[in-house]
């Protein structure tokens, strides 16, 4: 069974020193999961990064979550809408047209 995804979240934290407070706390204490274990993950994953870090949080429905570098949440993001816009009538009808047009 696929995992529902309850919030996608983009942040920029510190690499290796995120702390479970704000405004760590304020974006994420609303999604439910362990701010604590979060940090402990994150520091862990980012610990050869310097500087600020781009990252995707995905948590699911089971409050677990995957911690992803930009490009992978970006292309994340695109499938999603990938997913949603192929299952939209009006964009299959785009689609048609446009691979009539392009494609003779």
């Amino acid at each position: 069974m696929e995992k529902g995804i309850k919030y996608d979240v983009k942040l920029k934290l510190p690499a290796g020193h995120a702390l479970p407070k704000p405004p760590l706390s304020v974006v994420l204490g609303p999604t439910g999961i362990d701010l604590t274990k979060f940090c402990e993950d994150f520091n862990k994953w980012s610990k050869r990064m310097k500087g600020m870090v781009d990252v995707g949080i995905v948590v699911y429905n089971d409050l677990s979550y995957d911690i992803l570098t930009k490009k992978q949440y970006l292309d994340y993001k695109r499938s999603v809408f990938d997913t949603v816009m192929s299952a939209s009538p009006i964009y299959r009808e785009f689609k048609e047209d446009e691979d009539k047009r392009f494609h003779m």
